[in-house]
């Protein structure tokens, strides 16, 4: 997720951001529908409208 590149730097905000990255991270490694790894998820997030959805509601 290019955490080297993050500029945040103010009030603890890098730590909440790491915190955001975390959990979706672990969200997109307990999504099942797309078979393929994290980085794979991360793409088709990326370009397809409805697979951040389904990622956000899976079980």
């Amino acid at each position: 997720m290019n955490e080297d590149g993050c500029r945040i730097r103010r009030d603890g905000a890098a730590e909440v951001f790491a915190g955001v990255r975390h959990i979706a991270l672990n969200l997109l490694k307990k999504e099942t529908s797309f078979n393929k790894g994290v980085r794979a998820k991360q793409l088709k997030a990326a370009r397809n409208e409805c697979y951040p959805e389904r990622v956000l509601n899976s079980k």
